[in-house]
């Protein structure tokens, strides 16, 4: 009755019918996965983290059920066990790419640099051609004073997607904080001729053309990015 009324939009009493179902056989595998799916899916987050849980234990190696868990617990707010659970899913299956970048993800959200870096070294691995895992794994190794290999990836993002407006912001970033000033010049012109009216952008080419010597043209980039702003 709870999957029939979720599908029917009856979200709130399918809640209700699937605490009543887990609250009878929480034991039983087919109850637990459609309760935990069902709790999930209604925002129930420290419900479905429960019935993962009573389905781990008795399928401790299952590497989707840990993911899932770690969702719940994420959305729930207990950080801690969602990284348990989201790097044990990423061990159990180390040739899921997602598995390891959102154990990854949670690592960079309580300042693991050094464990984060790991999980997105493995998700880099199956995808090198990923620009937001070169991104990521970049401001990672960044954190870890590992400058040149950062800079590089970043770089290696920008090649790979130089349309995407994040990844030629954190190159720019990086080459600023590196002294590479002309080579910054080069990308954040590139993004602010598409993204005209960026605030952020206009900021950093402000910045690029001061530390550049060009004062005229850093001021006539943060005249815009304050008018952009004001737009907004």
């Amino acid at each position: 009755m709870s999957e029939v009324l979720f599908h029917k939009g009856s979200r709130g009493v399918a809640l209700e019918c699937a605490r009543s179902a887990f609250d009878l056989q929480p034991e039983k595998e087919e109850i637990a996965n459609l309760c935990a799916w069902v709790f999930s899916n209604c925002g129930a987050h420290g419900e479905a983290a429960a019935a993962y849980e009573q389905l781990l234990a008795a399928r401790p190696d299952w590497a989707a059920g840990h993911r899932h868990a770690s969702g719940s617990f994420a959305a729930a707010g207990q950080i801690e066990r969602a990284i348990s659970h989201g790097t044990k899913a990423s061990d159990l299956d180390p040739t899921s790419l997602e598995f390891a970048f959102h154990a990854a993800c949670l690592l960079e959200t309580v300042g693991r640099p050094p464990q984060a870096a790991d999980y997105l070294m493995r998700a880099v691995a199956l995808d090198p051609a990923d620009a937001n895992l070169l991104r990521h794994l970049s401001a990672t190794l960044f954190a870890l004073e590992q400058t040149e290999q950062a800079v590089a990836l970043a770089l290696q993002a920008v090649a790979v997607a130089p349309a995407d407006r994040l990844n030629g912001l954190h190159a720019t970033e990086l080459l600023l904080r590196t002294r590479r000033y002309d080579e910054a010049a080069a990308i954040i012109l590139d993004v602010v001729e598409t993204h005209r009216e960026d605030p952020v952008a206009l900021r950093l080419l402000s910045a690029t053309q001061m530390l550049r010597g060009r004062m005229e043209d850093a001021l006539v980039a943060i005249d815009r990015a304050l008018a952009s702003r004001r737009r907004r």
